[in-house]
Order: C-alpha cells, then structure tokens, then sequence
C-alpha cells in the first residue's frame, strides 16, 4: 500500500491496521490482517527480467535465465527448480516424496511450459511428484498412489521382491545412468503405494467439514489444506501454483481492482491465514518455512483498461 503517493499511482483500496502496528494492508486482506505477527513482508527482492517465462525461471530455480526477457521452452540443460535439488541433496527417511508441485503445470497463455519447473540437468530421478488435479473435487484421488482392491500391501511388497530379483540378475556391475534412474523411480513408486500413513494423507475427505470451510472451498483453500496434511507426514518440499480458473490469474493488465476485490484476493486471504494458523495451533509453523512469491509484480501506474 502507498496511501500518501500521488493520485495517479495510489490504489483505490484502503489501508487497514494489522495485529502488528505500524503495519498497514490492503482492506481485502482482512484475514491476513489477523495473522502479520506470523510473516515478514519482503520489499527488497528484486531483478530486472520482465518477461513471464524467463522470471518465473529465476524464480523457481535462483538462477536469472541464460536469455533473459524470453519465455524459451524447457532445455534438459535448464537450472534444477528446488524441490529437485531437495531431492538430490536431502536424506529423507520417510516413505514420502521429496517434493510435490500441487496444481497444474505453469504455461503462459497457449505457449509451452514455462522453465524452470523440472529437474533440468539432474535428470528424470530427481522430478518433482506432481498433482494436476483438484483436492477440492468430489471424489479426488490420486490414481499413482492408489493400488487396486484386489491388490493387498503384502501382495504388492512380494510383486516388489520379484521385481529386485530380476534385476539383480540383468543388471552389469555397473549400470548405465538411464537404468539406475528408472530403478529409482521404481524404489520410490514402491515406496509410496506400500505406505498407508503416505496414502491417507491425501485423503482430504478425513478432514472436518468446519476446518475445510475456514481454508474456503476453493481450490486454493483446499490445496493449502492439503499442503498442511503433506507437511505433517513429513514431504520435506511442497510448492502449491495458482491454478487459473475464469481468468483470475494475477496478470491485471485490465479490470485490476474488480478482479482483486471480487476474485483473487478472497480465496488467498482466507486459505493462506488459515494455513498460517493451522500449522501454528499443530506445532509446525517454527519449523516450516512458508514463502508466497511471484515472477514480479505490477507497475504503480493505472492503464487505460484500468489495469496494471
């Protein structure tokens, strides 16, 4: 908020004070008002890459894009995003994935997805475990970790034993990359479908209806709630996108304060503040790092479409 500049650059929304004082918000983030003693706001990050695909890059991955200004197509040479390099330096114990992104993957308009997503040079063992579909929906499952009914834990942990053997058998002494990775990826898929705590985490259904309406019954609030479970079966790494839906995507270039007002920012006051909240009641706030952040943010100045 700038409620002392110049007309032409102030927004049309007004400050509201904060549990903290001396910090002043937007009014359409009444929720989040209630919950500034649990955040920092950060205004001295910045980069000069003003191009979608080529920032969300040095976003995603903390290296500026080798052409920047550009939305070039993912290149295997590509920066690794992070919950990749968690996956290649991390010592997880748990039977959880490194990493999972939660919500679709990142395109600007019709073009190829944006860089910076994948694991780029690491290699396929190190892709982040991904979620395209809506926690929210009814009956949301997620079919890579469902096994069918007629195939108990044991059942599935003897088809895994007569898998290793054969490898064992197959296998040179030294096994190229490619193979080693796809025996990887067969460790971990093993992993998961054989652990029922991992399972149920994404059983969003078990929540209470009263806790589901305070995240909001969107997706967004749905998907925090979500984050929440994951966090709490230890997944060391979660990155949740913003998945547009009727154009609320936060590119206000028209229609900037009915767009904020009525679409965006409700369902990310109320999802965040409750996600803030609830890892706090459960003990998990101090040891979770929480970060909202995107490619860039807008110009101060007001377009002829009434944009940004």
């Amino acid at each position: 908020m700038k409620p002392d500049a110049p007309s032409s650059l102030r927004s049309e929304f007004q400050p509201i004070a904060t549990r903290v004082p001396g910090i002043n918000i937007g009014e359409h983030l009444p929720h989040m008002a209630g919950v500034t003693d649990m955040l920092t706001i950060v205004r001295s990050m910045t980069h000069r890459d003003f191009e979608h695909g080529s920032a969300a890059y040095a976003a995603l991955t903390g290296h500026a894009h080798p052409l920047p200004g550009t939305n070039t197509p993912v290149r295997p040479d590509d920066f690794p995003t992070y919950g990749a390099l968690v996956s290649r330096l991390g010592q997880n114990p748990n039977p959880v994935p490194d990493s999972v992104v939660l919500g679709p993957v990142m395109h600007q308009g019709n073009r190829p997805p944006i860089a910076g997503q994948n694991a780029g040079f690491l290699g396929l063992n190190y892709e982040p475990f991904r979620i395209a579909a809506d926690p929210g929906a009814a009956g949301f499952r997620v079919d890579s970790l469902t096994s069918p009914a007629e195939l108990p834990t044991d059942r599935l942990r003897r088809r895994h034993q007569l898998l290793q053997s054969f490898d064992r058998g197959q296998h040179p002494v030294e096994p190229v990359r490619q193979v080693t990775g796809v025996d990887n990826l067969y460790q971990r898929a093993f992993g998961l479908l054989g652990s029922a705590r991992t399972r149920a985490a994404f059983q969003i259904d078990t929540e209470s209806d009263s806790l589901r309406d305070r995240y909001g019954r969107h997706r967004f609030g749905q998907t925090l709630l979500l984050t929440r479970r994951l966090v709490e079966v230890g997944v060391p790494l979660i990155t949740v996108n913003w998945a547009k839906q009727n154009r609320d995507q936060w590119d206000t270039h028209a229609k900037n304060y009915p767009r904020l007002k009525d679409t965006l920012l409700p369902p990310f006051d109320r999802g965040l503040s409750t996600f803030l909240s609830d890892l706090k009641n459960r003990g998990l706030l101090d040891s979770t790092l929480v970060v909202c952040v995107g490619e860039f943010g807008r110009t101060p100045w007001i377009n002829k479409d009434a944009g940004r």
